[in-house]
């Protein structure tokens, strides 16, 4: 990766901007970056005050930050918080856990109104995609999204922090187990798929995790 490029992709993953602002105290800064920087970082503050005020997660600011280095995805992006599960917030897709016992069941994010549920699965540890499927309530396959994962230490304190997931390629499974692959995918479905996957990621309390879940159908595997 170009060495700034690689600067700039740490100094956005920083919440508080520590390495921009330090920037603006070197003397050799040329008024042009210097003037960019202040504009940025003044964006940037007014921009969190008015997610905090709409009652939106920070994280949310991480994602928007990334997707400039990296350009925009295909599709839409939604983010999620552990808050979103928190007590006296009840949506209706949830995690259930599991049995542990050998052929029990495979813990899972259950809508409880139509009875579809959500399971994963992991193709390889050294594989940076896993596939995320989505079944009928009979048991039936509905779909598998194919995602590249990655967990996100955000505060540098060695724990889990975000969740960034982007979601590849989708795979419709027809009644009689023929596959297609969705080449569009209405902003609607995509938005209930991420809600099960949110699910499976997050409601496990007392963990204080964030997802950032975009839809990049067609788009290729990268390291960050």
């Amino acid at each position: 990766m170009d060495p700034i490029l690689e600067w700039l992709r740490k100094a956005l993953a920083d919440p508080k901007l520590t390495a921009l602002r330090r920037l603006l105290s070197r003397r050799d800064l040329s008024t042009e970056v210097r003037t960019s920087v202040k504009a940025y970082i003044e964006a940037d503050e007014q921009l969190e005050g008015k997610l905090r005020r709409a009652g939106r997660s920070p994280d949310r600011l991480l994602s928007m930050r990334r997707a400039a280095l990296h350009g925009e995805p295909r599709g839409p992006l939604f983010s999620a918080s552990f808050l979103d599960y928190v007590d006296g917030k009840d949506p209706p897709i949830r995690f259930e856990r599991g049995d542990p016992l050998i052929g029990g069941k495979q813990s899972r994010a259950i809508d409880r109104m139509t009875g579809e549920y959500m399971t994963t699965r992991s193709i390889h540890w050294q594989n940076p995609t896993r596939d995320y499927v989505l079944f009928c309530a009979d048991g039936t396959e509905q779909s598998v999204s194919t995602v590249e994962q990655e967990v996100v230490d955000v505060q540098g304190d060695g724990k889990v922090g975000l969740y960034k997931v982007r979601v590849l390629h989708i795979m419709e499974v027809a009644i009689d187990g023929s596959r297609s692959e969705v080449a569009e995918l209405p902003d609607s479905y995509a938005e209930r798929l991420a809600d099960f996957i949110a699910a499976l990621l997050l409601d496990h309390a007392p963990a204080r995790h964030s997802a950032e879940i975009t839809f990049d159908l067609g788009g290729e595997v990268r390291s960050w």
